[in-house]
């Protein structure tokens, strides 16, 4: 999106938040590390098509230059990037979790997905996205963008069924708080056993077990912010 739009490159640092407007944005801080033709006031992208040349034109600006141009969600987003240490804007990590959980639920069954909905309901609330995928028919790369940016301002993942193996393992090492409700041992994935950022449950016992792993999963995430 900024070699897009302004021609710079770059490394993301700290996610920073969502913001809502006509359309839903993820923010991020993004260390600049290279400015196509950084000498010329216009950028001209040679992919876009936008408005027949694909030419805009690019500026720095300090913050205070900035809040006074910015619109709509604009000063909010830079409210939300000031108040990040310079250091922590480098990192690539997540935000401190908050005291009311947003969590992704993904996989099961309906009454299940509902028995994890209702328990997470008094800790939290379920992002969007774990509805989203289940409301209608998507392709496989869809669902992926859907989970991939979930994924950043979700504070845990319950993955029910080993089908989503990739989703566990890219919230494991976005350092993502995971709990896989499996099966059976014989149906974790090799790409997961043994991998002790996931906390693991193997659904052979009552759904009283499932509720009482979920509560612990979700009461230790709480802690860490007490």
């Amino acid at each position: 999106e900024t070699y897009e739009e302004c021609g710079a490159i770059g490394s993301l640092g700290r996610f920073l938040g969502v913001f809502e407007d006509k359309n839903r944005t993820y923010l991020f801080s993004m260390r600049v590390t290279r400015v196509e033709d950084d000498s010329e006031e216009f950028w001209h992208d040679p992919h876009s098509s936008y408005e027949g040349s694909g030419v805009r034109r690019r500026r720095w600006f300090t913050p205070d230059m900035a809040r006074s141009v910015l619109k709509k969600d604009g000063p909010a987003m830079l409210d939300a990037f000031l108040a990040v240490s310079v250091q922590q804007l480098l990192e690539r990590r997540r935000m401190s979790p908050r005291s009311h959980l947003q969590v992704l639920l993904l996989g099961g069954g309906d009454d299940l997905f509902s028995l994890i909905q209702g328990h997470c309901s008094g800790r939290g609330e379920i992002l969007p996205g774990s509805l989203a995928i289940r409301s209608f028919a998507q392709a496989e790369a869809q669902k992926f963008a859907i989970i991939a940016a979930a994924l950043w301002e979700a504070d845990a993942l319950i993955c029910v069924g080993a089908d989503l193996s990739y989703t566990v393992a890219l919230a494991a090492s976005n350092s993502c708080p995971t709990l896989l409700l499996a099966d059976t041992p014989e149906t974790m994935p090799m790409l997961l056993q043994g991998d002790s950022r996931v906390t693991t449950h193997f659904l052979r016992g009552s759904l009283m077990e499932v509720e009482s792993r979920i509560h612990n999963f979700l009461d230790k995430i709480l802690s860490t912010t007490t």
